[in-house]
């Protein structure tokens, strides 16, 4: 059975429902593709880069699948050695800085402190009303979505 909130991943496929918390480490998505399903949330504490394919699992699959990632910290998407011209899905929270670059092609919704379109255009495609999941809490205070 799963869980009310949980996470699985097999092979660059990752199943999340629910609010996940990472507490006390940082999440780094690297190596290959990620297609993920389901709709949740993944709160780290510390900082989140992206450097590889984030996307859902084909090509209708929106809004039925959605992910979130809050942190803390940053997230850097696009920012590492041999990350170029990466696909990216989802709804990002920073209370720091998110940082974009190279050839990125990112599709949802981007709330920080502080946001960096560096080097090589990046382009962002903004959904602007997410799933009504993350109208209930996914950034607490600081954000309602109507």
């Amino acid at each position: 059975s799963v869980d009310a909130n949980c996470i699985q991943m097999t092979s660059g496929d990752l199943y999340v429902k629910g609010k996940i918390y990472i507490n006390g480490g940082t999440l780094g998505i690297s190596g290959s593709t990620i297609e993920y399903t389901g709709i949740g949330t993944i709160l780290v504490t510390g900082d989140v880069t992206i450097n590889e394919d984030l996307v859902t699992d084909g090509d209708d699959s929106f809004p039925d699948n959605v992910l979130g990632i809050m942190t803390a910290g940053d997230i850097d998407i696009g920012t590492g050695e041999g990350a170029a011209q990466l696909d990216v899905m989802g709804m990002f929270d920073a209370e720091g800085n998110v940082t974009t670059a190279k050839q990125t092609d990112l599709v949802g919704t981007i709330v920080s402190n502080y946001f960096n379109e560096s080097s090589q255009v990046p382009s962002i495609y903004q959904v602007r009303k997410p799933p009504t999941i993350f109208r209930m809490g996914w950034l607490g205070a600081r954000l309602h979505i109507l």
